[in-house]
């Protein structure tokens, strides 16, 4: 895994599409994006572009996505992760993340952002408290042992959600990705990843732009 990887957050359209490929041409081999930031077919354009160019191989390019609680179940799980391989025109990704360390009430399909979060009739979070992140973390492997993904991980995770995934894992997460910056180092969870032999990923090194 590339050291240094571009994030594809809050990046849609023709700017996110220029911005990978032109990270691409500057040496870049390692990008970011997630189920979420609803770009996957303009990472996938971009990188396509960048590889007939002959910019880079597939095999150079180390390309991480993420999937959102809400698809967290089995059943919806192997289609999502279908869909991300077909919009970002690959054969695999090489590594797929649990994006939280919770899962939410799956809403149904839809193509408004406002199915990524599901609210009660309170108007709190969906959140599907009964449901056991093991059990998602056994499709992960599934996924990762057919070779559809190379290698999975999470990201957001705690010290006491990393122990309870640690514990039933037949595949250890080979990173958690967190914000880690000068303001929050993290220090007592980043000494736990290290000592458990999983490697941290940084995001929002200067402080994360879309929050206080």
């Amino acid at each position: 895994m590339p050291v240094v990887g571009l994030g594809t957050f809050m990046s849609k359209g023709d700017e996110v599409e220029k911005a990978v490929y032109s990270a691409l041409q500057l040496g870049y081999r390692h990008i970011d994006t997630a189920d979420l930031y609803m770009n996957h077919e303009r990472v996938g354009k971009a990188l396509k572009r960048a590889i007939d160019d002959g910019i880079v191989k597939r095999s150079e390019v180390f390309l991480v996505s993420k999937l959102w609680p809400t698809d967290y179940r089995a059943d919806v799980m192997r289609p999502r992760v279908e869909k991300m391989l077909s919009d970002l025109q690959v054969g695999y990704l090489d590594q797929l993340l649990l994006h939280m360390p919770e899962a939410w009430d799956y809403p149904g399909e839809s193509d408004d952002y406002s199915r990524f979060f599901p609210t009660t009739t309170e108007g709190l979070p969906a959140v599907n408290a009964s449901h056991d992140l093991v059990d998602t973390w056994r499709v992960l492997e599934g996924l990762c042992e057919e070779r559809k993904v190379r290698s999975i991980g999470v990201s957001n995770f705690d010290i006491v959600r990393m122990r309870h995934l640690l514990r039933a894992a037949r595949i250890k997460p080979a990173v958690n990705q967190v914000e880690v910056h000068p303001f929050l180092p993290q220090k007592e969870l980043l000494e736990f990843c290290r000592d458990e032999g999983v490697a941290i990923v940084a995001y929002a090194p200067l402080g994360a732009p879309a929050y206080p």
